[in-house]
């Protein structure tokens, strides 16, 4: 017990240990502190004796529902529950997750962090959606698993500290962990891993002891700290998530709470990779089967299963309809249910709120796989814990995501100096774009910033399209885009002065005046101001009937 205790007071933050019974054998001083109990007092009570919270989906004390208690965590989880402080009735956010632990000893523990919201659990959640965003176009486009795996344990590696990291697959025919892919320091994580574990890494997956944290509470942690972490998919494990450091100072409860995340989704990667698999055989004249759902959001939503419409009226509630629009917004960065929450019941009871989540989530799952419904978990929206999220493989396509993949594929291909390709690609883009992002919701505040970055891109592609046209001699073509441009923002004066300089050189010089006179009336109408001396210039210029090589040389407009 004495080795569980000294782990458990290395642990940064708010950190106990419970055994099979769910009694209290370890409680750090972080604890005592921040759960105001002594380690005296809480140890050989019951976990949720020790501390008092309250499952917000049903109001009911957490034992009910713990996984723990319950004996089915053996995958591990986060979960958020809803805590009665002293204080009155006042109940304030806990969060409690819950790993399996093994000491260099083979003794077995469950550890538990605990977070409250503020700073700390603000600057974990910044690093989890870091590593999430990091791998998410890998996992979202990528059919090769050893560079989407590279791709993570990369994204890892910078967001925990560890020292290094590792992952393992499942060899479906025989069941054993093959190493897939490692980063940095390989004989470090073998040092870590064998000196905690020995050879019964595989036996423990076996026994279905993963996830686990094994440590050395040894001085100055000479073996040091592994922590791993299961790749579910259909319900079984397919590999394994494993970060190693011998840093005493190794922020474990960090570690873990970005671990899971990235190992969710690479479950669910790795799981859609072998469906794609079987639909590459499948494959007909048809199209790819891989596809399943298609979301339209630039311009009003619309949904799509099997390229038929799915109508407004099977989400059954409006609620409902705007969790799916929240999850397609997210895809590839889990949500948890408390950001859920406040972005649907913002003003709500916790637990009215969680209860109202869990009715809400049934329906979304109902519409977009009503012949499941009730009998299947879904396969489209997916939780991990606490974490809920929209499947981010190739089996659903999002014009958004289209439509910021041809954009960069332009720039990238106008960089190369190859015109016409980039043409072809920033048309593809422009096409996309049916409209402001959500735009059937325009007064949500958690679309209004990404309403506004896929704006601003629309309009840089129009720029770059109608420049390359125009380079290309296609000048009535380029004259129609920057139109198009100055439809959706009038105010943008670059767009008014690229619009004059096309109609001067194809010899349209009233029309070219006359668009000055346009921006000048735009200006001075929505930002009260005049025209800036390039754009006055460039008029004068057209207005004395200057040669177009006199002009270029003597002023930059």
């Amino acid at each position: 017990m004495q080795e569980i205790e000294q782990a458990i007071e290395r642990l940064p933050g708010i950190a106990f240990a419970v055994d099979d019974d769910l009694r209290v054998v370890a409680w750090n001083r972080k604890a005592e502190e921040g759960l105001g109990m002594s380690a005296g007092k809480a140890i050989g009570l019951l976990c949720y004796e020790a501390v008092p919270i309250v499952d917000p989906e049903s109001g009911r004390p957490c034992y009910e529902t713990c996984p723990l208690a319950q004996g089915s965590g053996q995958h591990g989880w986060a979960h958020s529950r809803v805590f009665e402080s002293r204080a009155g009735r006042r109940r304030t956010s806990l969060d409690c997750f819950f790993l399996n632990c093994l000491l260099p000893t083979a003794q077995k523990t469950t550890l538990c962090f605990v977070e409250r919201p503020g700073r700390v659990q603000t600057n974990l959640h910044t690093k989890v959606l870091e590593a999430i965003e990091a791998i998410y176009p890998a996992v979202s486009g990528t059919p090769d698993v050893k560079a989407t795996l590279a791709v993570s344990l990369e994204a890892l590696l910078r967001t925990t500290g560890a020292d290094a990291c590792e992952a393992f697959l499942v060899e479906p025919n025989t069941g054993a962990l093959v190493l897939a892919e490692r980063v940095n320091l390989p004989s470090l994580a073998d040092a870590v891993r064998h000196g905690l574990m020995g050879e019964r890494f595989s036996d423990l997956l076996a026994d279905s002891l993963l996830p686990l944290v094994a440590i050395d509470p040894g001085e100055g942690g000479a073996r040091g700290w592994y922590v791993s972490a299961p790749l579910v998919g259909d319900g079984r494990v397919l590999g394994v998530l494993g970060l190693a450091s011998q840093r005493p100072d190794f922020n474990v409860a960090a570690g873990v709470r970005v671990l899971f995340p990235v190992a969710a989704q690479l479950g669910v990667y790795l799981q859609s990779e072998h469906r794609a698999d079987v639909g590459r055989k499948q494959t007909s004249q048809e199209g790819d089967p891989a596809v399943a759902l298609r979301f339209r959001v630039l311009g009003a939503f619309q949904a799509f299963i099997s390229d038929q419409p799915v109508p407004v009226t099977r989400f059954q509630r409006f609620k409902a309809l705007t969790l799916l629009k929240f999850l397609v917004g997210q895809r590839g960065r889990p949500a948890t249910r408390e950001a859920l929450m406040e972005v649907l019941w913002p003003e709500a009871d916790p637990t009215r709120a969680a209860a109202n989540l869990r009715v809400v989530l049934h329906a979304v799952r109902r519409a977009l796989e009503p012949v499941a419904a009730g009998s299947a978990a879904s396969s489209f929206v997916l939780s991990q814990g606490d974490l809920v999220f929209l499947d981010p493989s190739k089996r659903i396509w999002v014009d958004a995501e289209e439509f910021v993949g041809r954009s960069r594929e332009g720039a990238l291909l106008a960089a190369q100096g190859r015109p016409e390709a980039a043409i072809a690609a920033l048309r593809a883009a422009a096409s996309l774009y049916g409209g402001d992002y959500m735009a059937d919701d325009p007064y949500s505040d958690w679309c209004l910033f990404e309403r506004e970055r896929l704006r601003e891109l629309y309009l840089t592609v129009l720029k770059q399209l109608a420049r390359l046209l125009a380079e290309q001699d296609d000048a009535p073509s380029a004259v129609d885009v920057y139109r198009t441009a100055l439809g959706v923002e009038a105010s943008r004066e670059e767009i008014h002065r690229e619009l004059m300089r096309v109609l001067w050189q194809t010899g349209l010089r009233d029309e070219a005046l006359r668009q000055y006179e346009s921006c000048r009336r735009v200006l001075r109408s929505e930002l009260a101001a005049e025209p800036s001396e390039s754009t006055t210039a460039l008029y004068e210029a057209i207005l004395r009937g200057l040669p177009l090589q006199s002009h270029a040389a003597g002023a930059a407009v």
